[in-house]
């Protein structure tokens, strides 16, 4: 193909990435690959150097399978190398007499509200009283105090503690930690109470992340200083020193249903800006051969102390490597195609860490910046402005589609979303994020001159008002985002063939292109209807694993009754983390999803919903007309105030032990369910007949031989709100008294779909 003549790495690298992805799914240690590596680069050597067949057409075609062949098995080496679990010495291999180890930390601690996250390699343990030098990562968590606080990169500490594996996805479609822990060759955690851990007075790891680690603590203090307000701070570090901590959920989702959650992640845009900046400072260094080499060669060494200082961000490596090839190329008066330094980069990278490939981040990054490569100056030809300002925002304009156009399925198979104003916000958030780089930048620079800087942050912190506004604004237009979208990878796979065709149909005019993607997006589209028409016949019952909370989803068709904590409710986080992608396979509509909110207390916050199969309705509407005849009592007649009163509590308190009642105790389908949190039920809650599913809730008071000599039901289940030490209790005495249960806490959740 003609794309590949233009650029050749493109060809190198797809080869080498089928062989990573091998390896990654299924890879194993095999020593005599290397040596069939070996022996094939040999042979091609010899015949690309000794001998003159390869200028033969046939030749060529075996040239290139020799060479596909040992890029294949040399990224399937590279991945099997990188993961550590294979290795004979991980620590792993000991684990049955572990007791206490040493661990270096590899990656600035992560401070959250309560506790301090943690990413160490373990380098020795002690086995029978001996000392034994181990591979292997370790995710550890500490409570949150002065002495957690005080560990930074490359500290050593001597540990001892319960390790475990980490855990995969408790309930169905939620993100999968145990999998993206396991990408950077971390599959064991352990969590450390205080007295398990000591500091130990050495230090390890690479001089230069540790001055960045050290510098970027510096920067953040002095945006502290002069940047005001909660949500200001938290933009400006992450938009110039990539830390995303301070950013609350309800900002970052905002940020997310408009399209620009790109912007809090350091990314190629703050790279670009930078070499823009630092172009123009060093403009001086033109006038000669020697000083051009000098002045690259200070531009790339602070682009690539940049990429540290953010955290090596992969859109901040692959924009810092590719700069880096272009200066070189510009330098050395080289021709140079930007595809190709994309593709070049991307193969540095993927030698660097192969499991890059598996990093959302790093995928869209190089979509969005191949898609402005390719189709950029198309688009942007379409139009011309003559106002320069109008030239701008459409050029701007074209940016923002072109990325769009090839890293939206990507978008909707990750984040089940799709921004539709994803124009208007891109537009107005990369003009105000470049003022408030600039800005950012220039306050950390002159943050000597206290007088100038005060009004310089002030200045900034209102700029960065200004882009959350936008974003926030933007995300509440009616129809902002489309949610709930559920597809595949391979139909994911599909549409990007289909948009490639689209493409080559509209820059080669081959019909056989465009008849051929329409076939697939309408393969995709029928699958998707297919899909759409099965589930509107679905009924479950699914008792998820939330940590601390009750969260119960009643699904009939395309609509769901949600039943949980008030704080889970108010939670839009931990639904979007647990809840919502499984939703979203399941066709949920969210617009026919209705609440119900429970807890211990009469002050439950109830919103009534209409479902023909749940035995409570008419119960809950006579609870209703009570409290409003009642109501209408007292305002008729002031003489019977006193008596209107205490009809009016008295239909209170009977509508809140109904409510109470409505949803402890259930039918769904033919399923009768009841749910136990409070130990009065026990005396004041009577069920007739057999309960199919009894759900123990909130660290309820109380033993299952009491249970059992109240209510006779089919299964208990013990849902994800009660302690780990409850669970266990409860667990025992149910294998004791023979009876059967089911524990969200160790198995995820229950899905109940024979209805």
């Amino acid at each position: 193909m003609k794309i590949f003549s233009q650029v050749p790495y493109l060809r190198l690298l797809l080869p080498f990435i089928t062989g990573i992805l091998f390896g990654i799914y299924c890879g194993f240690m095999a020593v005599i690959l290397w040596v069939l590596l070996i022996i094939l680069s040999l042979i091609l050597a010899y015949l690309n150097f000794k001998t003159k067949t390869f200028s033969h057409r046939n030749s060529n075609f075996w040239y290139g399978c020799f060479l596909n062949v040992i890029l294949l098995i040399f990224g399937f080496q590279l991945a099997v190398f990188n993961t550590g679990i294979h290795d004979s010495n991980h620590f792993s291999k000991y684990q049955d007499s572990l007791n206490y180890q040493v661990v270096r930390v590899y990656r600035q601690p992560v401070e959250k509200l309560k506790t301090i996250k943690l990413f160490a390699v373990v380098e020795e343990v002690n086995h029978h009283w001996e000392w034994i030098k181990t591979t292997g990562n370790i995710m550890l968590m500490l409570p949150k105090n002065s002495a957690s606080l005080a560990i930074n990169y490359g500290d050593y500490l001597l540990i001892k503690g319960t390790v475990e594996e980490t855990k995969g996805p408790m309930n169905p479609g939620e993100f999968d930690y145990k999998k993206y822990l396991s990408y950077q060759s971390v599959y064991h955690q352990a969590y450390l109470q205080n007295g398990t851990w000591y500091k130990l007075d050495k230090e390890g790891g690479y001089k230069i992340i540790l001055l960045a680690c050290i510098m970027q603590k510096k920067l953040l203090a002095i945006f502290r200083t002069y940047i005001h307000g909660k949500r200001e701070l938290a933009v400006i570090s992450a938009l110039i020193l990539g830390d995303t901590d301070g950013i609350d959920n309800d900002l970052l989702y905002a940020y997310a249903g408009s399209g620009a959650i790109h912007v809090l992640s350091v990314s190629g845009l703050h790279v670009g800006l930078i070499f823009i900046a630092l172009n123009w400072l060093l403009s001086f260094m033109e006038r000669s051969y020697w000083l051009k080499v000098l002045k690259s060669a200070i531009i790339i060494a602070f682009l690539l102390f940049y990429a540290v200082l953010t955290g090596l961000s992969p859109a901040v490596m692959r924009s810092a490597v590719m700069l880096s090839l272009i200066i070189c190329g510009a330098t050395f008066r080289k021709s140079h195609n930007i595809l190709n330094s994309l593709s070049v980069s991307a193969f540095a990278l993927l030698i660097y860490d192969p499991f890059l490939i598996m990093n959302v981040g790093f995928l869209l990054s190089y979509f969005a910046m191949a898609g402005i490569i390719i189709f950029h100056a198309r688009v942007y030809g379409l139009y011309v402005f003559k106002s320069w300002l109008g030239n701008h925002i459409w050029s701007a304009s074209c940016a923002a589609i072109t990325a769009e156009l090839l890293t939206f399925p990507l978008a909707m198979l990750f984040f089940h979303q799709f921004p539709v104003y994803f124009l208007l916000s891109n537009v107005i958030v990369i003009f105000l994020a470049t003022v408030i780089m600039f800005a950012g930048i220039g306050l950390l620079a002159f943050s000597y001159f206290t007088f100038f800087s005060i009004y310089l942050g002030k200045a900034t912190a209102f700029t960065v008002y200004l882009l959350n506004l936008s974003v926030i604004k933007t995300t509440a237009l009616p129809y902002s985002t489309w949610k709930g979208i559920s597809i595949t990878p391979w139909e994911t796979v599909l549409i990007y063939l289909a948009i490639i065709l689209f493409c080559g149909y509209f820059i080669y005019r081959k019909r056989n292109y465009l008849m051929i993607g329409f076939s697939l997006m309408i393969f995709v589209f029928s699958n998707q209807l297919y899909l759409d028409y099965s589930s509107r016949h679905q009924k479950k019952i699914i008792i998820y694993d939330i940590n601390k909370n009750t969260a119960i989803d009643l699904i009939d068709g395309h609509s769901a009754t949600f039943i949980a904590d008030t704080n889970l409710i108010n939670d839009f986080s931990l639904i979007t983390f647990h809840i919502s992608a499984n939703r979203g396979n399941l066709k949920i509509n969210n617009d026919d999803i209705t609440t119900y909110s429970i807890n211990n207390s009469n002050e439950d916050t109830l919103t009534l919903f209409h479902h023909q199969h749940v035995s409570f309705y008419n119960k809950f509407l006579r609870s209703a007309a009570n409290i409003l005849r009642s109501a209408a009592n007292f305002s008729r007649s002031a003489a019977n105030i006193l008596r209107s009163t205490a009809n009016f509590s008295r239909s209170t308190a009977n509508f809140s032990r109904s409510a109470s009642n409505i949803l402890r105790s259930f039918q769904f389908f033919g399923k009768r369910i009841l749910i136990l949190n409070d130990l009065d039920q026990l005396d004041e809650l009577s069920v007739s007949g057999r309960i199919d599913y009894l759900i123990l809730c909130k660290n309820i008071h109380v033993k299952i031989k009491d249970i059992n000599s109240k209510y006779d039901y089919k299964l208990l289940v013990i849902d994800g709100s009660n302690s780990v030490s409850n669970n266990k209790s409860w667990m025992k005495q149910c294998k004791e008294l023979n009876t059967p249960v089911y524990s969200v806490i160790n198995s995820g959740a229950l899905i109940i779909d024979n209805l």
